[in-house]
């Protein structure tokens, strides 16, 4: 019997605007405008190529790490994070990022649910897609949050 492997396809279309702008659109999505950012000189207040993929990046490693929780019964009662990417020439001369930093704080009811979060968090780097598929793997700096028996912060 052979191997069914699954596969999906996604599909974007740009248009061009003005100088460093344009717009990304997909089917059934609301259209993102986007540019340049000022350091390559765009203007300031546009999604760009560099704030695009780190919010993928990000946004991935959340849906990654939920439906892993979910596999696993653990609920959280909160979940936030930031990122940030350090964008450089490598060996090569070529501008890459190398290196990305995600920052997860998931906050929990209870200690055991926290040890499960740590442990899903060791294999969420593999099996976040986007992440997966960067040069600069993403690395993670998770941060869990029990909240205390009077249902406090």
């Amino acid at each position: 019997m052979p191997i069914r492997t699954k596969s999906w396809t996604y599909d974007t279309s740009l248009s061009w605007s003005q100088e460093l702008e344009g717009e990304l659109a997909s089917t059934g999505l609301p259209g993102l405008t986007f540019g340049s950012p000022p350091e390559f000189g765009g203007k300031a207040g546009r999604w760009g190529p560099e704030t695009l993929l780190l919010g993928a990046a990000e946004s991935c490693t959340l849906l990654t790490f939920l439906s892993m929780a979910r596999r696993k019964g653990v609920q959280c009662s909160a979940y936030r994070s930031s990122a940030v990417g350090t964008l450089a020439a490598d060996s090569e001369g070529l501008i890459r990022f190398t290196e990305v930093i995600i920052r997860p704080v998931v906050r929990v009811k209870s200690e055991a649910d926290a040890e499960v979060v740590r442990a899903l968090f060791q294999d969420v780097p593999r099996r976040c897609f986007i992440g997966a598929s960067l040069k600069a793997e993403p690395r993670i700096e998770l941060t869990v949050e029990v909240a205390d028996a009077t249902g406090g912060a």
